[in-house]
């Protein structure tokens, strides 16, 4: 008897302490369940932007329409630098074509001056006849008219033949002021022709004018040139 009674006591004494086991498990069951319910919706708002794994997916960009670059406008080309000093030649021309007759023309301008100079051979190598030329110089500017000239020149050489006493080969120099307005002036042209048949004044003055018509009036020099052939 005694025994048993001290078994009994052992189990009643063990009883509260599993209850109290029993009580502290529940609780934390329920505490558990607690966190998992407040989580919850947290949780769900970050699915929302979640990929498949779990992982953040990523935003959509946007493009922003980008404004066209402006096209810069042609500027306009400047304009050649006009030279201070003009030249031209030596220039070589078989007048009418004929390899006996022969005119080089060399020639230099100053802009600042306004003054020329130049040196023309004339050889004739013509057995019984002699042979007369002309030259001018003419000022051009960039868009191809005569704005200045020099005043014609006219030189003549003798045939070769036994009965002719004249030269047969000159070179002359000659200089002055074109005439017109030559400022404007990018190149130079020679023009070298027969002139046998302007020996008179009267014919010598006729091409004069002429020629100052054509300076003042601004023509193309393909005209001018063209008086003289």
């Amino acid at each position: 008897m005694p025994a048993c009674t001290s078994a009994r006591t052992g189990s009643s004494a063990r009883a509260p302490r599993v209850l109290a086991a029993l009580l502290t498990a529940v609780l934390a069951l329920l505490a558990g369940a607690l966190s998992l319910a407040a989580a919850g919706p947290a949780s769900a708002a970050t699915c929302l932007t979640c990929g498949d794994g779990g992982d953040p997916a990523p935003r959509p960009t946007t493009t922003r329409p980008t404004s066209p670059v402006p096209t810069p406008s042609p500027t306009a080309s400047a304009a050649p630098a006009l030279q201070p000093i003009l030249t031209r030649g030596p220039q070589t021309d078989w007048i009418d074509g004929d390899s006996d007759q022969v005119m080089t023309t060399s020639v230099t301008w100053v802009r600042s001056t306004g003054t020329f100079t130049a040196t023309t051979r004339i050889t004739n190598h013509a057995y019984a006849s002699g042979f007369t030329g002309g030259v001018v110089v003419l000022a051009v500017d960039a868009a191809g008219r005569t704005v200045g000239s020099t005043q014609p020149q006219q030189w003549g050489v003798d045939c070769n033949a036994f009965y002719c006493s004249g030269p047969t080969d000159r070179t002359l120099a000659w200089s002055g002021q074109l005439t017109g307005v030559p400022a404007t002036a990018a190149s130079l042209t020679i023009v070298q022709w027969h002139w046998g048949k302007n020996r008179f004044l009267g014919d010598f003055a006729a091409i004069t004018d002429r020629l100052r018509t054509a300076v003042v009036g601004g023509e193309m020099t393909a005209q001018v040139v063209a008086l003289f052939h």
